[in-house]
């Protein structure tokens, strides 16, 4: 008697029915079961605010969203711009680096920093 390849057409689409695809299925209800309860434990976490680095006094701490426009609390140190400069920059941006900290000039506001004469660096946006 001939033994049955393994790979024939046949003997494949009987182990999909029998085993793999009943694999699938229960790995995709265990993944969304808890990715539901990761859902459910980031509802409880409040915004935070994020201050500059220099500031070494600050703390993060939860903030309502009334207190925020659009993602930034209203403080004094959320933009940044150097004296010699034409553009400003979020704090976390990489170009604040080359900021000497004699020439920094804070906005708190992207208007602010607008007003003053400055644009939005092409490679720091939010």
């Amino acid at each position: 008697m001939i033994p049955r390849n393994p790979w024939e057409r046949k003997v494949l689409l009987a182990l999909l029915d029998r085993f793999i695809v009943p694999v699938i299925i229960i790995l995709v209800g265990i993944s969304a079961f808890f990715l539901g309860r990761l859902s459910v434990l980031e509802e409880g976490r409040g915004n935070l605010i994020i201050h500059p680095p220099e500031d070494r006094n600050a703390i993060a701490q939860p903030v309502d969203i009334g207190e925020a426009e659009k993602g930034f609390v209203q403080m004094e140190k959320n933009f940044v711009a150097s004296k010699n400069g034409s553009r400003y920059y979020l704090p976390s941006c990489s170009g604040v680096g080359n900021i000497k900290e004699e020439n920094k000039i804070w906005f708190a506001t992207a208007a602010a920093a607008e007003a003053a004469g400055y644009t939005l660096a092409a490679n720091c946006t939010f």
